[in-house]
C-alpha cells in the first residue's frame, strides 16, 4: 500500500540526536522512519535534502481576538494569527479562555471555543483563565480537568483579574488534587502600582518608566511566593514570560529541590532590552513584564540552554499602532503586548542555534516537546515518532532574510523586530499529514485546525521531569 507522503533526505531532529532519515506519513500520522528504500511507495515524495526537519511547533502562550486594556481589541484574529503561526512552523497554539464577568468557567470556555471554531489554520487549545475563586468556581475545576482542560491561568496583577493569595491557595489545592496545573502571570501589584503612582505624580510619564515602575523584584517576589504556596498546596506551577535573572535563579533552586516548577521566557526578552523604551516609538514595546537589561538577557539564554526554563513562547498580543499611539502620553495606559507569533522561530534559529547558544535538540525542546509534555499533548504532539501526529516543520538553515510585516505576513501593523536580519527559515509545514505551507507560502485552509483535548502526565505534575 502506498503512503500519502514521504519526505526524503532531511536531517531529522529526534530525542536521540539529529539523524539523516526519511519520514513516511499516512492518514495524518507518522507511520515509518528510515531510509527511502525501506519506506516503500508514496503518492508524493518531497526531497528535503540539506533541510532540517523538526516536530511541528507548539506555542503555549498566545492571545488572539482578545480584549484586555480598557476594552481595546487585539487585531490578530484566529484565522490570520494561526496562518502566520503556520508560516513559522507552528502547528499547535494554546490560547486563553478568560473568565467573563458574571460567567462560569465552563461558559467562558464555551464562548472562546465558539469564537475560534472553524477559523484556525492549525490545532489549538485553551488555558482556562480564573479571576474569581469561590465554591462554585472550585466545583468546576474537577469537571474541566476530566474533560480535557487541565491548565488554569491566574494573574497576580491587573484590576479585575488579580487573584490574591488566599483564593490562589484554594485554587492550587483543588487543581493539584485533580491532576491539573496552574500557570501564573507573576508581578507584584502592590509594588508596581505604588511606583506607577509615584512616577506619575512627578510627571514622569514616558515609556522608560514602565520598566522603572516594575523592577526585577516585582517579578521575583511573586515567583518565590507562588512557589511556596504551590509546594504546600501540592500543585505544579508554570510561570509565564519569565524575564529576570532573579526569577530564573529562584526557579532553578526549586527545581533542584525536586519541586514541579516550570517556566517559559519569550522571544522579545531574548533580543531586546529596556533601551527600546528610549526611542521615538518606545511606547510600542510596552509589555508586561517589561523589557529588562542585558544581564537578565544573558541569564535567560543560559537558563534555556541548561534546561531551567522549559519553553519559549511568543506571548502574541497584537495591539494596533493606532491603539498604542492613542495612549502614548502615559506609559501606564498603553495596551501591553506585542506581535510575536511569527518571530519566535527565526529568532531562536538565528540567535540561538546559529550563535551556538542552543543546539537543534534544545531548539526542539524549547519550541515543541517540552510544552507538549507539560500541557498534556505528548506524544501526539511535540515529537517525530511513529504513531505521533504528522506535524512537521522543514527548515532551510541557510536562508538569510529580514523580519518585516511583509515577510512575516502577520495581521499586525507594526513589527516587534523591524528589519531584524536572521538566517534560517521554515519552508514547509505539515499539519496532521496535510501540507499547509510550501516553499514558504501558506497553502492550507482556514478551518483545518482541530480543538485538542489534553490530559497531564502524572510525572510532570509531581517532579520536574523536563
Amino acid at each position: 500500500m502506498a503512503v500519502d507522503l514521504i519526505l526524503t533526505g532531511g536531517q531529522v531532529v529526534t530525542p536521540y540526536g539529529v539523524k539523516r532519515m526519511d519520514i513516511a506519513i499516512h492518514e495524518s500520522h507518522i507511520v515509518a522512519l528510515g531510509t527511502e528504500a525501506s519506506l516503500g511507495i508514496a503518492h508524493r515524495r518531497v526531497d528535503v535534502t540539506d533541510k532540517v526537519i523538526v516536530p511541528g511547533m507548539v506555542d503555549a502562550h498566545v492571545h488572539l481576538e482578545d480584549e484586555f486594556f480598557g476594552g481595546t481589541k487585539m487585531i490578530s484574529t484566529f484565522a490570520g494569527g494561526t496562518r502566520a503561526a503556520a508560516l513559522s512552523g507552528i502547528t499547535t497554539i494554546i490560547d486563553f479562555a478568560f473568565q467573563l464577568p458574571g460567567s462560569s468557567l465552563h461558559e467562558s470556555l464555551a464562548a472562546r471555543k465558539a469564537l475560534a471554531e472553524g477559523k484556525t489554520a492549525i490545532d489549538y487549545a485553551f488555558h482556562v483563565g480564573v479571576s474569581t475563586v469561590d465554591d462554585d468556581i472550585l466545583g468546576e475545576v474537577q469537571t474541566l480537568i476530566a474533560h480535557g482542560h487541565p491548565s488554569f491561568k491566574v494573574f497576580t496583577i491587573y484590576p479585575g483579574r488579580t487573584v490574591t493569595d488566599g483564593p490562589l491557595f484554594d485554587l492550587m489545592q483543588v487543581v493539584g488534587k485533580h491532576g491539573g496545573l496552574v500557570a501564573v502571570h507573576a508581578e507584584n501589584a502592590s509594588i508596581a502600582d505604588y511606583r506607577v503612582a509615584k512616577y506619575l505624580k512627578h510627571g514622569q510619564t514616558g515609556p522608560i518608566y514602565h520598566a522603572r515602575s516594575k523592577p526585577n523584584i516585582v517579578e521575583a517576589e511573586v515567583i518565590q511566593r507562588v512557589m511556596y504556596l504551590a509546594k504546600h498546596a501540592g500543585a505544579a506551577v508554570y510561570f509565564m514570560h519569565v524575564s529576570t535573572r532573579e526569577g530564573v535563579e529562584l526557579i532553578r533552586a526549586a527545581r533542584q529541590a525536586a519541586q514541579p516548577v516550570y517556566g517559559e521566557s519569550c522571544t522579545h526578552y531574548l533580543v531586546l532590552t529596556e533601551d527600546a523604551y528610549k526611542g521615538e516609538n518606545g511606547h510600542l514595546w510596552i509589555i508586561s513584564p517589561p523589557l529588562r537589561r542585558e544581564e537578565d538577557q544573558k541569564s535567560l539564554w543560559k537558563s534555556l540552554a541548561d534546561g531551567i526554563l522549559s519553553s519559549v513562547s511568543s506571548d502574541e498580543s497584537s495591539w494596533s499602532h493606532r491603539d498604542k499611539d492613542a495612549k502614548r502620553a502615559r506609559f501606564d495606559q498603553v495596551p501591553n503586548g506585542a506581535p510575536g507569533i511569527g518571530v519566535r522561530t527565526p529568532v531562536l534559529i538565528s540567535e540561538g542555534v546559529n550563535k551556538n547558544r542552543i543546539d537543534w535538540e534544545t531548539f526542539v525542546a524549547l519550541t515543541s516537546t517540552n510544552a507538549a509534555r507539560i500541557f498534556g499533548l505528548y506524544p501526539r504532539k511535540g515529537v517525530i515518532a511513529i504513531g505521533s501526529d504528522a506535524d512537521l516543520a522543514v527548515i532551510d538553515p541557510n536562508v538569510s532574510w529580514s523580519l518585516t510585516l511583509d515577510s512575516l505576513q502577520m495581521e499586525a501593523d507594526w513589527c516587534v523586530l523591524p528589519n531584524f536580519d536572521v538566517t534560517g527559515k521554515v519552508v514547509m509545514t505539515v499539519l496532521r499529514g496535510q501540507t499547509i505551507v510550501e516553499e514558504g507560502d501558506y497553502v492550507g485552509v482556514p478551518n483545518h485546525g482541530q480543538y485538542l483535548s489534553r490530559k497531564l502526565c502524572p510525572d510532570v505534575l509531581h517532579r520536574p521531569v523536563l
